[in-house]
């Protein structure tokens, strides 16, 4: 059988396009088969998560800038539930045109000063509950606070629960992630690197996504939490997947690419401003969570077994990190 030029060429180009679709796939998703095993008998609590998540979604008035007491409700409970765990408390305040604003942090000192910072944007958009935009990463802060208290760190952690995040606010020298980032770089600690909880909650049947490239390379079905970076931060990604998938609480896969689909749309983007690795773990947010930034992100749709593992998850792997 002869076949012509023109059928060569397609099917020459058809098996380069395959091999580099697989090539390009296997950089964005970094695929591992490693898992750190969860070998702690102190666990994340669903009904912690929970408990933390019902009182910052159903405060009146909510914990918006328009709104001083709601937010300072809200950071009077983060730091004392902080206080319950630990007493290094730290509370950065400042200020444009009469708005104040504040970080709350706790550090739990490890063998040495070596230092990984996890943080969480507490600020809601709007006069939303935000239950899992991000009353659910700031309830996994403060389980992260409960946990460390009972097994030490081998480095320093510092658990920030970060001011001004939300519009009109995000990309902004007033958010809490860029005063905090800026901050660490003029101290010139060692740092192993940023880890955000953004939207670690809500899963779903579906899971939407933007492009069809990234339908090719991602479950259709939203049930697994997500580890986000730049291509550079895919080390640091790939260590929390593994830890995450270890405690076996819900599945994680990665993305280290390029900054599109809101890849840089939260608070580690002011820490890969100064230079610092640092990874988004989520729920992939607005292309999942049909709730998000509206008043139907309440409480009863989140779930808080997986919100479980994913705090589970980056325990174990901070705790894996070599001094």
């Amino acid at each position: 059988m002869v076949i012509s030029k023109s059928v060569k060429f397609f099917l020459l180009f058809t098996t380069f396009f395959i091999v580099l679709s697989i090539i390009l796939g296997l950089i964005i998703r970094q695929p591992t088969f490693k898992k750190i095993p969860y070998n702690y008998s102190v666990k994340c609590d669903p009904q912690k998560l929970k408990e933390y998540v019902e009182y910052l979604s159903l405060l009146v008035p909510p914990r918006n800038h328009r709104f001083e007491k709601g937010l300072e409700e809200t950071r009077n409970y983060i730091k004392n539930v902080f206080a319950r765990y630990g007493d290094d408390i730290k509370i950065d305040e400042w200020s444009k045109e009469e708005i104040v604003f504040k970080n709350i942090s706790l550090k739990i000192k490890g063998s040495n000063e070596k230092l990984i910072v996890i943080g969480a944007h507490y600020d809601v958009w709007g006069d939303f509950p935000g239950a899992d935009d991000n009353a659910s990463g700031v309830a996994g802060l403060l389980e992260l606070a409960r946990l460390f208290s009972v097994q030490k760190p081998p480095i320093s952690v510092e658990l920030v629960a970060y001011d001004s995040e939300e519009p009109p606010f995000m990309g902004s020298d007033l958010m809490g992630s860029f005063v905090h980032a800026k901050k660490l770089k003029e101290s010139k600690k060692e740092v192993a690197g940023m880890v955000c909880l953004e939207m670690i909650g809500y899963y779903s049947e579906s899971q939407p996504m933007l492009y069809t490239f990234m339908t090719i390379l991602y479950p259709r079905k939203g049930d697994f939490i997500a580890v986000v970076g730049r291509y550079r931060d895919r080390k640091m990604a790939r260590k929390f997947k593994q830890g995450i998938n270890g405690a076996l609480g819900v599945k994680a896969l990665s993305y280290n690419g390029p900054k599109i689909i809101g890849v840089d749309l939260s608070d580690q983007r002011n820490y890969w401003n100064e230079g610092y690795n640092a990874v988004m773990i989520t729920d992939t947010a607005f292309l999942r969570n049909p709730y998000y930034h509206s008043e139907k992100d309440l409480p009863e749709t989140l779930n808080y077994q997986k919100m479980a593992g994913v705090v589970d998850g980056v325990f174990s792997t901070v705790l894996s990190l070599e001094k």
